[in-house]
């Protein structure tokens, strides 16, 4: 179990665990358009995430904080969420989906990529995960180049259903130990 503050770090970013503090900046960037756009939401999803928040806090994998965020690691600034979820088809356990996003202000400068690799090796090697799986709408062509730049293996690509209830072309990946 990590009590730390900081549970991984890069050169430019901090890894920390969702704070009740980061409520404002969380529900701010829910309504990034970006954000909605890639993630689905609308703004049922987005009323029942702000409204969830403070609960979603104490979820907890293995002892380990779900609700994850990034930090600029000189200012502390809230730059942008992961969060994991348990792979329910995955029988042994070993295994989660993985969603994030940054804020506006934080993208377009290799933050991204820099996160990811960041939240997994710590999955990985704190969580002790084996596979880590990732989706992305299949013309989100800066989070398809972010993940396979990690390494990770396209699986299949199919129709996925977001919050709003569409489901357009996903592309599934796989993260390995």
């Amino acid at each position: 179990m990590s009590g730390k503050t900081e549970l991984a770090v890069s050169e430019r970013l901090v890894l920390t665990s969702l704070r009740p503090a980061d409520a404002l900046d969380f529900a701010d960037s829910l309504h990034d358009p970006e954000v909605a756009r890639w993630q689905g939401y609308d703004e049922w999803a987005v009323d029942r995430l702000t409204l969830g928040f403070a609960g979603s806090l104490g979820h907890k994998f293995r002892g380990n904080p779900m609700q994850l965020a990034i930090r600029d690691r000189a200012t502390g600034t809230f730059a942008g969420t992961f969060a994991y979820v348990q792979d329910v088809t995955d029988l042994l356990g070993d295994s989660v989906i993985l969603g994030w996003w940054l804020v506006d202000g934080f993208r377009g400068k290799g933050l991204g990529h820099e996160s990811l690799q960041l939240v997994l090796r710590w999955l990985h090697d704190e969580v002790l995960l084996g596979t880590i799986r990732m989706g992305t709408l299949s013309d989100n062509v800066r989070a398809i180049a972010q993940i396979e730049r990690t390494g990770a293996r396209l699986q299949h690509e199919h129709p996925t259903l977001l919050p709003n209830g569409t489901a357009p072309m996903g592309k599934w990946y796989t993260h390995e130990l």
